[in-house]
């Protein structure tokens, strides 16, 4: 498939405390802005809330892994 239904974007981030991690954030929102109005599906997302999507999912099928994930990334 082709045209802009044809993909989606998706901004996989680490995001940040601090006044660099907010403006990075406000550049995202724009940005998502930006490309909804050309029609574009785009999607951003944390790092640490695909963890927490995944261990949610997953905990039980795999909690060694989790365990890592949710320790050495949050």
């Amino acid at each position: 498939m082709h045209g802009n239904d044809g993909f989606r974007l998706l901004y996989l981030w680490y995001d940040v405390p601090g006044d660099e991690g907010a403006a990075h954030r406000k550049q995202i929102e724009t940005f998502s802005g930006v490309v909804k109005i050309d029609g574009l599906k785009f999607h951003a997302m944390t790092y640490q809330e695909l963890i927490i999507v995944l261990s949610n999912k997953y905990r039980q099928q795999h909690k060694a892994h989790v365990r890592y994930l949710t320790e050495g990334h949050l």
